[in-house]
């Protein structure tokens, strides 16, 4: 447990502390509140991300990324739809960049589901939506959603995206996902898509074989784990 190491810790540093000190405590911190759910300093987080929107000074370059994460990822809708709002109008590239992770890190699938609307819609700039996409298929809790929804609205998504060859590898939005039926949908999804959108029959295979993995992970973990819980 962190708890005993987080009891006196919090996003603003109570006294000087040298960069490692800063990186330990906000490496803590993070675990607590994304993992652990700590209350206080999820209520922190936001509290600051919302002093950040008003005012860049408020919370240190350094720390705004983990601010902001933790804020995005426990967000009510008041509190998303305002980095929404944030991202289509900052002109600070690393600003909207801060606000599309913290969207794309909303573990409530409704509002992760509002991103993607935006995201097809245009409401973001191209590079700020492929991270969207990329940071919303990092989740346990949306990878499913953020992937169902580029097979539904494909064309809608790929519009959004840079048009740029290398920024298309797609099949990726897949990896993570764990049911083996996932494998075959995947390769008939993607098979006969534009190669210089998916990369091609390469990263498609490598994106079945990080679901056959996972599941194989799994079927023999799970016994082992769920003896020790």
């Amino acid at each position: 447990s962190v708890e005993p190491l987080i009891k006196n810790l919090s996003w603003k540093p109570s006294a000087p502390e040298t960069d490692d000190e800063r990186l330990r405590r906000l490496a803590l911190l993070s675990l607590a509140a994304n993992a652990g759910e700590d209350s206080r300093l999820i209520a922190e987080a936001k509290d600051l991300a919302l002093a950040w929107v008003k005012d860049r000074q408020a919370v240190p370059p350094d720390e705004a990324d983990t601010v902001l994460e933790v804020a995005g990822r426990f967000a009510d809708s008041a509190l998303f739809d305002r980095f929404q709002a944030e991202a289509k109008k900052a002109e600070d590239p690393a600003d909207r960049q801060r606000l599309i992770v913290a969207l794309g890190s909303s573990k409530d699938t409704g509002l992760a589901r509002k991103a993607l609307d935006a995201m097809a819609a245009h409401a973001f700039q191209p590079m700020d939506s492929l991270l969207l996409l990329f940071v919303l298929s990092m989740h346990a809790e949306t990878r499913s959603l953020t992937y169902d929804y580029l097979k539904q609205r494909y064309d809608a998504v790929v519009a959004a995206l840079p048009s740029d060859a290398l920024f298309g590898y797609l099949p990726k939005t897949a990896e993570g996902l764990d049911p083996p039926d996932r494998q075959s949908d995947v390769e008939s999804f993607f098979k006969d898509k534009d190669v210089r959108l998916t990369g091609g029959p390469r990263i498609i295979a490598q994106v079945v074989e990080s679901i056959r993995l996972n599941h194989a992970f799994k079927e023999v973990q799970l016994p082992s784990l769920c003896e020790l819980l």
